[in-house]
């Protein structure tokens, strides 16, 4: 399975908090998160959620102070054993794809990957392989 998705990418200036104030955000209008990566970068915390409703966690970061929008990914899952994650990194690879980025969370026997791209349309092919 491989797809592309939108994402929701939430930025505000860094500091301490800034992760439980979104997560906050989201949860307090029932979304679930099934997926996330966070990182600072020039002092902006960047904040990547797939979510189960885009549009009412973005309204609630929003309210929150956050900048958001959403961003068009690849999402696939992988059997989690060895050598899974290198065998669709090395399809994207040779296919001369570049990863922008990538996070990934494992639940038992399968984990759920996202990918960015310079070209997600030829990610899902190749990962739909996978």
């Amino acid at each position: 399975m491989a797809a592309i998705i939108k994402e929701v990418l939430a930025t505000s200036p860094d500091g301490k908090g800034v992760m439980a104030k979104a997560t906050h955000a989201i949860d307090s209008v029932a979304v679930n998160i099934t997926a996330f990566c966070a990182f600072s970068r020039d002092r902006i915390a960047q904040l990547h959620f797939v979510t189960d409703n885009n549009e009412r966690a973005m309204e609630s970061l929003n309210r929150s102070g956050f900048e958001t929008k959403q961003v068009d990914v690849v999402i696939t899952t992988l059997v989690h054993r060895v050598g899974s994650l290198d065998i669709a990194t090395q399809r994207l690879a040779d296919a001369g794809l570049e990863i922008y980025y990538s996070y990934a969370t494992v639940a038992g026997a399968t984990s759920l990957v996202i990918f960015a791209t310079d070209n997600n349309k030829k990610a899902v092919e190749l990962l739909a392989k996978a």
